[in-house]
């Protein structure tokens, strides 16, 4: 690794990335976490930029961060070639994700199909990971890189990644790997920290000249310088879910806090913790994009409660049953993805007809609920009293009944010969519990059943009952 003035130190460079930029806009405020290469830990910090402390601590020099869907956070160790996995809530650890093909580890961020890209600062690659497992899929990228740190993925998947040594950033293609070129190289002073808006353009930290630039996220054109001020010696950097863009300063270990859209310098966000700061990530607080819905089941059968959760959130399905309270579910012959975004239930009975489902969803910022939502199970469809057969004399009024159960509106429809009946001046109540026949003539005369339809299709005819008209 060359050193170019003005440099950090190995141990300070080696650990840094560039930003993930988390998603959605959320109710609250964000909470943001700090890797720091000087005390190989990740620091928490509030809303307001005050410490709340350390969130995880690792002994080796720490880099990029990144969430899985699931809720657990990743950061790379430069020092030891690793990648350690963190419970996203507690900062416990979880052990080691990743060890096979990595030197040097700086950044990393998940694509959108699952798997985990890893920028190895030392060999100039960047290394694919199965996002699952951490198993070593291969070496996904291998040209176009000279002292690699930041790693950015945009919409389109493509990868980005800072090159330190000749001030470019490197476009990749998302699927094969393939060196696409250099998106850009105007405006770049030992590029470190990357990250793209939510309007898509790219935003690049340069410590060696302490600026910010932008560029048009499509074109790679420079932008233009998009903050100057407050910056000293920065290196990673991070939009929080209101906008505004949150940077890293490595020299005096500071947070620096920016208006997302003008680059107008709003002050030093937060002070206290650092040692180093390597790498930046927002945590908007978990919320609900898309919230379950209420689900219908007959008996025996199987549904789902779905929903779509931000925030990278841990998620955790209850259930509140008849005169019950909320409870967290377990995975059982009932309900499987008690943790997922998707609940399934099997086997449903008549007594789970009318529990309440919910889902909750915790980050490190804080925990919410969503919508709270019911299981409705069907009564199927049954005849209780059949109709009874029939003999009058012609021109008498008859009538059959019917009486039947299950969960409705119960629907009817009267049979002759199997034809449906029709309401008319002849007869009347076709469609109801009981249906008249007035003045009945010898062509009345037949099997009469009728249909009874529930709620979701359920369905159950009568026996037949016979009419018979005497002359």
């Amino acid at each position: 690794m060359s050193v170019t003035a003005p440099r950090l130190s190995r141990f300070f460079h080696c650990a840094l990335l560039g930003a993930l930029c988390l998603g959605a806009a959320a109710a609250r405020a964000d909470t943001f976490l700090v890797t720091n290469a000087g005390t190989g830990n990740t620091t928490e910090y509030d809303a307001t930029g005050a410490f709340l402390g350390v969130f995880a601590n690792e002994d080796q020099s720490t880099g990029g961060l990144a969430f899985f869907s699931s809720g657990n956070l990743l950061i790379s160790n430069a020092m030891n070639s690793t990648i350690s996995e963190y419970n996203g809530t507690t900062g416990t650890l979880v052990g080691n994700f990743a060890s096979t093909g990595l030197n040097f580890p700086a950044g990393q961020a998940f694509s959108s199909s699952g798997n985990l890209f890893v920028v190895n600062n030392s060999n100039n690659t960047v290394a694919q990971y199965n996002g699952t497992t951490g198993a070593f899929v291969g070496i996904f990228a291998n040209t176009g890189m000279n002292d690699p740190e930041g790693l950015a993925i945009s919409t389109s998947g493509n990868l980005f990644v800072t090159n330190i040594v000749n001030n470019t950033v490197a476009q990749y293609n998302g699927t094969t790997g393939a060196f696409v070129g250099n998106f850009a190289s105007t405006g770049l002073n030992t590029p470190y920290g990357l990250a793209f808006s939510s309007s898509g353009n790219l935003f690049v930290v340069n410590i060696g000249n302490n600026t910010v630039a932008q560029y048009n996220g499509t074109t790679g054109d420079l932008v233009g310088t998009f903050a100057s001020t407050g910056l000293s010696q920065p290196t990673g950097l991070a939009f929080s879910s209101s906008g505004n863009l949150f940077v890293l300063n490595g020299f005096d270990n500071t947070i620096s806090q920016y208006n997302g859209t003008t680059g107008a310098f709003v002050g030093t966000f937060a002070s206290m913790g650092m040692n180093e700061p390597r790498f930046i990530v927002a945590v908007p607080a978990p919320g609900f994009p898309s919230q379950p819905g209420n689900q219908t089941v007959t008996p025996g059968g199987q549904t789902a409660f779905t929903v779509t959760a931000s925030g990278h959130p841990f998620l955790q399905w209850q259930r509140k049953p008849h005169g019950g309270s909320f409870g967290n579910l377990t995975n059982d012959s009932t309900y499987a993805g008690v943790t997922t975004a998707v609940l399934m239930v099997t086997g449903a009975t008549l007594g789970m007809s009318g529990d309440q489902f919910r889902c909750v969803a915790t980050n490190v910022d804080s925990s919410v609920s969503s919508a709270t939502v019911t299981l409705t199970v069907l009564i199927p469809v049954s005849i209780t009293k059949q109709p009874a057969s029939l003999s009058a004399k012609a021109n008498a009024t008859v009538k059959f009944s019917v009486t039947a159960a299950g969960t409705g509106p119960l629907k009817y429809q009267w049979k002759r010969n199997n034809v449906a009946l029709k309401n008319s001046t002849h007869i009347t109540g076709a469609t109801t519990a009981a249906v008249s026949l007035k003045k009945i003539t010898t062509k009345d005369a037949g099997s009469y059943t009728v249909l009874v339809t529930g709620a979701a299709g359920s369905h159950a005819t009568s026996k037949t009952a016979k009419l018979t008209v005497k002359k």
